[in-house]
């Protein structure tokens, strides 16, 4: 909604842009949605778009009217007051040091599906399952692979698959929303295997010589390590792992901080065994 009214302006929507559009178009969100979920002051708001736009490739011709203010940073940038309203505080800055992208930073909330996170969703109008999938594939692509975004309304496919072309290995995957610890059921196991033998006649076709097989949602138990191995035993996945969004987010911080210690490399050797991936294993794993 905020891309394409900066569209229709030709520039970034003030607060009376925003409160006119509410008015006349029934679905679009308030103002204080925008500042709740994309940043308090202007220029977060405008970062953040700015960001979608480069990583989704969509209203890429807004990106003129953005940039000049993401670039600009003056000295009153740096006096940031707590408690001072969003209109007056405009050109503030977030300092942190935290390399994940707003993008997949909701990868964790996302995967665990509760009403608040739901709602948030619904009142964008955004699906709160296509949006975890989406923003998957986001997370994968900053990891480095490139990546084939399938999942719904495709069919009987994957979410996606994340291939390593110059190395010659992917990953078939799927994004499940759960509030609850995820259960690789048998219904599940059918469906995984079935994505696995379809995938990999196109992969092996395209060069891959290895392929894995990750479901990524909030969070896993032990007990379903022995259905994971079994999936992998009765298909050519050379693994099948569970990974928990947050883990997701943690590798692509870490990733986009030193892209030489997480290498390809690295990612591989991490996604070669059965296993619960969560964030104290990549953590131990990576050192």
């Amino acid at each position: 909604h905020l891309a394409e009214l900066t569209q229709e302006l030709g520039r970034y929507p003030t607060s009376p842009d925003l409160r006119v559009a509410k008015t006349t178009q029934s679905d679009f969100p308030s103002p204080k949605t925008f500042e709740k979920y994309l940043g308090r002051t202007k220029r977060e708001r405008i970062v953040a778009l700015a960001h979608w736009v480069e990583v989704e490739q969509v209203f890429t011709e807004i990106l003129p009217l953005l940039q000049p203010i993401v670039e600009k940073i003056t000295p009153t940038s740096l006096a940031t007051r707590e408690g001072s309203s969003s209109e007056s505080n405009e050109d503030s800055i977030d300092l942190t040091n935290k390399f994940t992208p707003p993008v997949v930073a909701c990868l964790g909330s996302l995967s665990r599906g509760h009403s608040s996170t739901i709602e948030a969703c619904s009142s964008l109008g955004l699906n709160i399952d296509s949006e975890f999938e989406k923003r998957t594939a986001i997370a994968f692509r900053l990891l480095g692979f490139e990546v084939d975004k399938l999942g719904q309304g495709t069919g009987r496919n994957p979410d996606g698959i994340a291939v390593d072309f110059p190395n010659h290995w992917a990953i078939i995957y799927d994004a499940k929303v759960r509030s609850d610890k995820y259960r690789l059921l048998t219904d599940d196991d059918r469906k995984f295997r079935e994505y696995i033998e379809r995938q990999s006649k196109d992969l092996r076709e395209k060069g891959v010589k290895k392929y894995y097989f990750a479901v990524i949602s909030s969070e896993f138990s032990s007990t379903d390590l022995a259905a994971a191995k079994e999936l992998c035993r009765r298909t050519e996945a050379k693994a099948c792992l569970l990974i928990e969004a947050d883990a997701l987010i943690y590798l692509v911080e870490n990733r986009l901080k030193d892209p030489r210690k997480v290498s390809m490399d690295f990612l591989e050797r991490i996604f070669q065994d059965t296993t619960i991936l969560d964030t104290r294993s990549v953590s131990r794993l990576s050192g």
